[in-house]
């Protein structure tokens, strides 16, 4: 919910999916059409709520600058 708010907020246009994974060790964004934020699972357990937002941030920021293209 969080995510989507903010990507509306910095104009975002694409739909921003967010997912845990027990597979990685930081969080990362993926995918150009349909971008992605993938959560560790592990790291979500020990974070706060406002640390998670800040990550989601973060990462949100990526996709606003179109880092995922270089």
């Amino acid at each position: 919910m969080f995510a989507h708010k903010i990507a509306a907020q910095m104009s975002i246009g694409k739909s921003v999916q967010v997912w845990m994974s027990e597979f990685i060790t930081s969080p990362v964004t993926v995918g150009y059409l349909k971008p992605m934020i993938l959560l560790p699972v592990a790291a979500i357990n020990h974070l706060s709520p406002q640390q998670i937002e800040a990550i989601l941030l973060h990462e949100l920021s990526h996709i606003k600058r179109f880092d995922y293209l270089r």
